[in-house]
């Protein structure tokens, strides 16, 4: 029973920074395993009861798409954030930490030594086969596969894709923001004003008559040379390596001292992102966490905090064009929400749904994409109104200080749920500017150190650590 938890946990903590679709079939596998427990009478289920106001934000987002005609499907995202009850019932003895850890630890330390590798040797990378569509193009799809659709001309227009004449989706692609799609086996037509270009991967996916051109892209980094490890984004990466950061560097200073590599490969994961928004959130959480481990010994803290502002500084500055157009970009996409909201002051525009009023937004170059506002709280009150806003800020600062609190507790500091607390935090912090707290990976990588946070599980022979003598 033991080994078999274990083996799910460390097979989700693996697959999760590597394939975040497949790490649900583990997480899957021990929801059902504890009911099954549960009903047989072997364990009492842990329901944390706080999930409850997780509960609350997407049933007052449930209302929301309802009141304004959508489909109530997004409302499915809630299983994401789920990792808190499956979790808080997996052991969490000393041992079992240990194997967690290091099963995160080396995955992640693979991937960095991997996308080193991947960036400066030259002998590694992905082939894209490229078809350029001059205002119009036809293709047939031979079986189902990825394709990713450029505009590289800055100005936003409108391409039209079309399958055997029915039209498929009208896409607005540009240069940072492609349109991606899955296509089922077809004849495709691409029409529009400009030139664009479709991107496959497969060779044996497709059909073109016309004259392909054939590129070799980094895999584990994005077209501008930002490091996204496995992920689809620079900014998914960013968050996760993050908390990372955070987590391993919590093991090191008050578990055990043998995950200090694992935190150094993590923060640069994080620095290889050069992410504005997540590297200086996170550098204030390992401040806090630094402040706590040298409470009675400043100059090191001092000392600490100084070369984390200088890193941050200068990542930043190097390794990122304009900030301050970066900045004016942003604050034109928190006007469009706000003005969004101002027409819509009470539901929202509902959960999910701002990209078509952003559109227009887009159309006259006041903004780059129109995914959503980029910022967690200014998309939360354009799309759920103040009410989805307060909630989401309460749900942020609630577990913070609960975590916070918790690792706090006993007189020794215990590094999961400070881990925790202090990744909310950041989280928090990075929402300003990036809209991250529907995001995926974040929500599973969540879910898992609250539960384990919360669990009572486990026993062992090992001596006890800080985090095992507080529970």
């Amino acid at each position: 029973m033991l080994i078999f938890e274990r083996a799910m946990v460390s097979l989700f903590l693996i697959t999760l920074p590597i394939s975040f679709s497949i790490s649900y079939v583990p997480m899957a596998i021990l929801l059902l395993y504890y009911l099954i427990l549960w009903v047989a009478g072997v364990i009492r289920y842990r329901f944390p009861a706080d999930y409850l106001l997780l509960v609350l934000l997407y049933v007052w987002r449930g209302i929301t798409m309802w009141a304004n005609g959508l489909k109530l499907t997004k409302l499915k995202e809630l299983f994401d954030k789920s990792g808190y009850i499956i979790f808080s019932n997996s052991p969490v003895d000393s041992k079992s930490l240990r194997i967690y850890l290091h099963s995160l630890g080396m995955v992640i330390t693979l991937i960095a030594l991997f996308g080193i590798a991947d960036r400066f040797s030259g002998s590694i990378g992905q082939r894209e086969y490229i078809i350029r569509c001059s205002k119009h193009c036809s293709f047939q799809i031979l079986k189902k596969t990825k394709v990713h659709i450029y505009n590289y001309d800055p100005r936003p227009t409108f391409a039209h894709l079309r399958r055997e004449g029915a039209e498929v989706d009208s896409l607005l692609p540009n240069p940072g923001y492609p349109a991606y799609l899955k296509l089922t086996p077809g004849n495709y037509e691409l029409m529009g004003e400009e030139t664009f270009f479709v991107h496959l991967r497969d060779p044996d996916a497709f059909m073109f008559n016309g004259k392909l051109e054939v590129r070799t892209y980094d895999i584990t980094w994005d077209r501008s040379g930002k490091f996204t490890g496995f992920f689809s984004h620079k900014l998914v990466a960013a968050g996760f390596y993050s908390i990372m950061s955070i987590l391993f560097l919590s093991a090191t200073y008050f578990f055990r001292k043998q995950f200090a590599p694992y935190a150094f490969f993590a923060l640069l994961s994080l620095l290889m992102t050069t992410s504005r928004a997540y590297i200086p959130s996170a550098f204030l959480g390992i401040m806090l966490l630094t402040a706590i481990k040298f409470r009675n010994r400043w100059k090191v803290f001092l000392g600490i905090s100084a070369a984390l502002v200088g890193v941050s500084a200068a990542i930043i500055t190097l390794f990122n064009s304009s900030i301050a157009g970066s900045m004016a970009l942003r604050m034109n996409f928190w006007r469009a929400g706000i003005e969004i909201w101002a027409e819509h002051p009470v539901l929202g525009v509902g959960y999910h749904n701002i990209s078509p009023y952003l559109i227009p937004y887009h159309m006259k170059g006041l903004i780059d994409n129109y995914a959503h506002a980029h910022s967690t709280y200014i998309t939360a009150l354009a799309e759920s109104g103040i009410v989805g806003m307060i909630l989401i800020m309460a749900i942020l600062i609630y577990f913070s200080a609960k975590f916070l609190r918790m690792g706090l507790r006993s007189g020794k500091p215990s590094f999961l749920p400070l881990a925790t607390g202090t990744s909310f935090m950041v989280i928090a912090l990075a929402g300003i500017f990036e809209n991250n707290f529907d995001s995926v990976v974040l929500n599973l990588t969540m879910g898992f150190l609250m539960g384990l946070s919360v669990s009572k599980r486990g026993a062992s022979s090992d001596p006890p650590s800080a985090w095992e003598e507080q529970h």
